[in-house]
């Protein structure tokens, strides 16, 4: 159990005994590991949330107008996965977005938006310079950190950078 190079007690977690393939680039299945599961904190949003709402954040920064389709093409994902992850992250009230509309981040959005991007940079540049992953595994690993690891777990791990 490697969670202890990370400052994470193991009274924290219970291993969950099946084990799942973790495909650094899309669809290529390299690494199998067991998964942590929180034992007092309910996951607060899965890996591709974090994604769907950091590719709005990008895409808001950059043009007037986004549309789902947009983000969809930025993810490299079929339309009707981001619909899903875009309902989702309306009813935590962290996008607005009509039917057939734009969407918007609310201000919680953005705060949130920008705190993740935050700790998915830190936790990707720890992984290169003390494990020397590559940028995309670095960044791959932080993804997956930061849906399963709580805020306390995630502060140490920005704290070794």
């Amino acid at each position: 159990d490697g969670w202890h190079l990370f400052g994470i007690g193991s009274k924290q977690y219970e291993e969950v005994s099946e084990w799942f393939w973790y495909g650094l680039f899309h669809s290529e299945r390299t690494r199998a590991f067991r998964v942590p599961r929180l034992i007092k904190e309910v996951l607060k949003m899965s890996s591709s949330l974090i994604r769907c709402l950091l590719a709005v954040y990008a895409l808001s920064e950059s043009f007037e107008v986004v549309a789902s389709k947009d983000v969809a093409h930025l993810l490299g994902v079929k339309r009707p996965t981001i619909h899903r992850s875009l309902e989702i992250l309306q009813r935590k009230g962290l996008i607005q977005k009509a039917p057939y509309g734009d969407i918007h981040l609310t201000d919680d959005g953005m705060r949130m938006a920008q705190t993740l991007e935050r700790q998915r940079d830190d936790i990707a540049v720890l992984f290169a310079r003390r494990f020397g992953l590559a940028s995309e595994e670095g960044t791959a690993a932080a993804f997956a950190l930061m849906s399963c690891l709580s805020n306390e777990s995630l502060a140490r791990l920005q704290q070794a950078t």
